[in-house]
């Protein structure tokens, strides 16, 4: 098994790990353990995949994939560990989780696959997410929620745009730039 698939599978193994530190009302600071894991593993596995010359658009698939099932067990132990703070700000999630889902939704019926494409502004929406929830964890205080959720907003706004730029699906468009670049080439 190469190194960057066993850093996605570490990540993808620490989903239920989260889940379970969440039921059992762990310390806050258990799962802030767990999410450093998690965020470390998806920032290197990233880096070992492309100096490995590894970096297929499956494993970048199945990145993008376990991504969304970690940081959804870390949302569920949130929930669970910090209900009241995170209430207040429930709308908010709620809408950068039904963006999140328009932007796969669309991504799979105009190319019958999940966007994958890992654009810079995912990147700094991940980095800001892991900090909200980073605070969330040692503080139980929510209130870079918000901020890092309209992060989130504008990623998948750039995602969507990303989408019905490209003529055919591709993995890792850093930007609508690079997407309308790949369009031109594509299409003459």
């Amino acid at each position: 098994m190469n190194g960057a698939l066993a850093l996605t599978l570490l990540r993808l193994a620490l989903a239920p790990v989260a889940v379970a530190l969440g039921l059992t009302r762990a310390p806050g600071w258990t799962m802030a353990v767990t999410l450093v894991a998690g965020f470390v593993s998806d920032v290197l596995d990233g880096v070992v995949a492309r100096r490995t010359g590894t970096a297929t658009a499956a494993l970048r698939r199945l990145d993008s994939v376990v991504d969304t099932v970690f940081y959804l067990g870390v949302a569920a132990a949130a929930w669970l560990l910090y209900r009241d703070a995170i209430r207040p700000v429930l709308p908010w999630i709620g809408a950068v989780v039904g963006t999140e889902l328009l932007t796969n939704a669309v991504s799979w019926l105009r190319f019958r696959r999940e966007a994958s494409y890992h654009s810079l502004t995912a990147r700094v929406f991940g980095f800001c997410l892991f900090g909200a929830m980073l605070v969330l964890f040692l503080s139980g205080s929510a209130a870079l929620i918000v901020p890092a959720v309209v992060v989130g907003l504008l990623s998948h706004a750039e995602n969507l745009a990303i989408t019905f730029t490209l003529p055919e699906w591709r993995h890792d468009v850093y930007s609508i730039f690079v997407a309308m670049r790949l369009r031109r080439a594509l299409l003459h």
